[in-house]
């Protein structure tokens, strides 16, 4: 229980006490403000309540967080850990590593294959 409660549970408790010696003397105003100190206890008490819930958002949340962090490390280890790593043979690398020196060369020396084939 949080202050709120309490105090709200106090003063709801005091309403009902200053009602009912409001009604045992005939004091309609004194038993009024009983009634008043019972309905500002009970917002009091709800306010208390809903804090109290609200705290308990907000710790359900940190514990979901610390738990997703737990195991987002948890799957990086074992990605790292069964990582597959693939080599290419020399032959095949990648088209950035073929790259002619110059743009027209590699074109030019194609035309000249071409026409030692059709030569021969």
């Amino acid at each position: 229980m949080n202050k709120d409660q309490v105090k709200g549970a106090l003063q709801k408790a005091g309403g009902h006490v200053e009602e009912a010696a409001g009604a045992l003397v005939g004091d309609a105003a004194l038993k009024s403000a009983g009634q008043e100190d019972q309905i500002k206890g009970d917002a009091r008490e709800a306010w208390g309540n809903l804090q109290e819930a609200g705290d308990g958002l907000i710790d359900r949340a940190r514990v979901a967080k610390a738990d997703a962090e737990i195991k987002a490390a948890r799957a990086k280890a074992w990605d790292r850990e069964h990582e597959v790593k693939v080599e290419l043979p020399a032959d095949e690398k990648t088209p950035e590593a073929k790259s002619p020196e110059k743009p027209g060369e590699d074109q030019s020396a194609e035309q000249s294959q071409g026409e030692k084939k059709n030569v021969a």
